[in-house]
């Protein structure tokens, strides 16, 4: 499968590092392991810290840990482990959305423009998804 290259992708990849304001980001301003820590109450947080250093690093379950989907699932009403899919970002779950959801011949309508993988995998995954798409 060929798709064309993620315009702005490249384009955040050139620029993105280089300037005083970034404007253009759709993320959030990352976190150090102080202000992880720092969500923790004061009396836990050494028992914290000496878990995330006793965490090892590799690869794990493929849907995550099952203590890391019990706790995400603790966030929310009527939910277990088992309804929750970690993945390794949007880009990961957005491909998993759209192969669960869509075949061959089905219509997508997608906002534009936007981030470009909402019709740009599926235009060119399913090659038969007819879209509307600006030349």
């Amino acid at each position: 499968m060929k798709i064309e290259p993620f315009a702005l992708e490249r384009w955040l990849t050139r620029h993105e590092l280089h300037v005083r304001y970034d404007i253009a980001e759709s993320g959030i301003l990352p976190l150090t392991m102080h202000d992880l820590l720092n969500f923790e109450p004061a009396d836990a947080r050494a028992a914290t810290l000496e878990q995330l250093l006793s965490l090892p690093l590799g690869y794990n379950e493929a849907v995550g840990t099952a203590a890391l989907r019990s706790s995400l699932a603790a966030t929310y009403a009527h939910c277990d482990p088992d309804n929750i899919l970690v993945t390794t970002g949007a880009i990961e779950a957005n491909f998993l959305l759209f192969n669960v959801l869509l075949d061959a011949g089905d219509h997508v309508i997608a906002p534009y423009p936007a981030y470009q993988q909402l019709y740009s995998v599926p235009r060119h995954w399913l090659r038969r998804v007819p879209m509307a798409h600006p030349a």
